[in-house]
């Protein structure tokens, strides 16, 4: 449903990173909400939503030294998963609703801009994962930039798998399950996820790789900037380049599930 407000409080030309989960876009969020003209949602702001000033903080990560220093630091500011900032304004947003408050769209609206009367940067970026919640980004956002960050289909299942997805504060419960289940439980998820995104093509649209994201991270943040019409700058190709990014960690899956737990995966996966 359409709510009743005019377009031009609709925030423009947003980035939005969208996955499956364990795709790596926290990764791809990390390195290219760095770029010098974007702004976002911290850590410290997910923890504390109605205190904007904390984008102040942000700021220091302008600065190489104080970047670098910080990354994987989880006491600093760094660009987060916005999950709780959106629930915080956005009723019953963790069951993913199709309708909304037009208060709430108002409310979490101002809080985007407030990040920006702190933070320096002309557009605002952001990482969710999971089902595509396009109604919530039709509501917030005019014709956003969507990058859609896949990866291959088995380490995702096996990433959901290793840090028990669902189930963490569930452990007893994961124990009890027969693997074949929970494989099943999760390629399913993924399967959906993957019907879902369609809905994403509504916005400007563009569907990426983690494979190709750290085989040639340059390579890849360039042509990732050229559809998101940033620029790609000196400064921020040197940050890239800073980056220490892994490789070879597909192949983790194999570690993981026996031969036979493979083959039913990929069973599952051509359905």
């Amino acid at each position: 449903m359409q709510l009743p407000f005019e377009k031009y409080m609709k925030i423009k030309d947003a980035i939005i990173i969208l996955g499956p989960g364990k795709s790596g876009t926290t990764l791809l969020n990390d390195i290219l909400a760095l770029h010098q003209d974007l702004f976002w949602v911290s850590t410290y702001l997910n923890k504390y939503p109605n205190h904007p000033w904390l984008s102040l903080l942000n700021n220091f990560q302008t600065i190489g030294v104080i970047e670098k220093f910080t990354r994987s630091r989880q006491k600093f500011p760094r660009p987060a998963e916005s999950f709780p900032f959106w629930a915080h304004y956005i009723r019953n947003f963790r069951f993913n609703p199709k309708n909304f408050n037009e208060q709430d769209i108002l409310n979490a609206q101002d809080a985007v801009k407030k990040i920006n009367r702190y933070q320096i940067g002309e557009r605002f970026i952001t990482k969710l994962t999971g089902p595509s919640r396009w109604r919530f980004l039709e509501e917030i956002f005019d014709n956003p930039y969507i990058i859609w960050l896949d990866r291959d289909p088995k380490a995702v299942i096996a990433s959901f798998y290793s840090y028990k997805w669902k189930y963490k504060n569930q452990p007893e419960i994961f124990k009890k399950k027969e693997k074949a289940e929970l494989i099943k439980e999760y390629v399913t998820y993924y399967n959906n996820l993957q019907i879902d995104k369609v809905n994403l093509r509504r916005f400007r649209y563009c569907e990426v790789y983690y494979e190709d994201l750290v085989d040639n991270p340059a390579v890849f943040l360039a042509k990732l900037c050229n559809f998101l019409e940033l620029e790609y700058s000196k400064s921020f190709k040197q940050k890239v380049n800073t980056w220490g990014i892994l490789k070879k960690t597909n192949s983790k899956y194999q570690k993981i599930f026996t031969p036979q737990e493979i083959s039913l995966i990929e069973n599952l996966l051509s359905k």
